[in-house]
């Protein structure tokens, strides 16, 4: 019975040291491998690998991406204190030599920089994944599984910055494709009330100096195309004086100021001669009026 049960226990403690050398799979520990969704052909993009857990101080991973698509720009470790090189398996080995900075909690470790190759179509997606996952603590080695980002790749952008119609529904402007127009209003018109059909529905329109004075006004509008090419169409709006408006006959000053030395007499509105004491030194004077209208 004793030689029974002691072979027993001789396998149960075979077992427990054949399951201790397992890499086994970390508790509350998890991955991801992160960044942009979308894509152009040409675009760079940095995707984040991350980690939790608790005591980790070491990350051996696997790395693999489609090289057709994706050229390898960079990788760069984020964590203070950590080691990061190439591995055997094609991936990478971070590891904190000092064992002063351990992983106890969620941490961006490491990040990888690509550029997306210009041959992509749009409509195709692009990935990389970090496979084969252990992480190492004071205790054992565990697994982490894998983490995969992927991205869609856009049509490229538009640089169509035309318009293909602009309307004014309170000035008499017929749109001919120029980018240059010139139109009289009345007094009454104080804004033009613009409207405007784009070539391509993703460029961006805004109006400036649409607020009229009397005499002439240039109106700009301009167009930016998605990928920034810009165009401007300019209305030269000359505004009518005020019906009722009396000219002024006042042609006094206000004020009259020198930069250096003072007015003698002092300033008077009346007095139209003066005399300024100045220097031998001084070689400059600056004057500045405002008028009393």
């Amino acid at each position: 019975m004793k030689k029974k049960f002691s072979c027993i226990l001789t396998g149960l403690l075979v077992c427990l040291m054949f399951i201790s050398l397992i890499p086994q799979r970390a508790e509350a520990a998890s991955v991801s491998f992160s960044g942009s969704g979308s894509l152009r052909a040409g675009n760079t993009v940095t995707v984040t690998f991350s980690v939790s857990g608790k005591g980790l101080i070491a990350v051996d991973t696997g790395f693999s991406y489609d090289s057709s698509k994706l050229e390898l720009i960079s990788y760069n470790c984020l964590r203070d204190g950590w080691l990061m090189d190439q591995n055997t398996r094609g991936g990478f080995l971070l590891e904190d030599p000092t064992q002063s900075n351990p992983i106890n909690k969620t941490s961006k470790l490491f990040s990888v920089k690509f550029k997306v190759k210009s041959n992509v179509s749009a409509g195709s997606s692009v990935s990389a994944t970090i496979a084969d996952i252990y992480a190492t603590d004071i205790e054992q080695k565990s697994s982490l599984g894998s983490a995969k980002w992927s991205a869609k790749i856009l049509a490229p952008l538009s640089s169509d910055a035309k318009l293909t119609d602009l309307r004014c529904s309170n000035a008499d402007l017929k749109f001919t494709g120029s980018t240059e127009y010139y139109i009289t209003v009345p007094y009454s018109v104080s804004s033009l009330k613009l409207d405007w059909d784009r070539s391509h529905s993703g460029a961006d329109v805004s109006v400036s100096g649409n607020k009229l004075s009397v005499g002439s006004n240039p109106v700009t509008i301009t167009v930016t195309a998605e990928d920034g090419t810009v165009k401007r169409y300019y209305i030269y709006a000359k505004r009518q004086q005020d019906p009722n408006y009396v000219p002024s006959t006042d042609a006094y000053l206000k004020s009259l100021k020198v930069s250096v030395g003072s007015l003698s007499p002092a300033f008077d509105p009346e007095i139209t001669e003066y005399v300024v004491y100045l220097a031998n030194e001084i070689e400059r004077l600056e004057l500045s009026g405002t008028a009393r209208d």
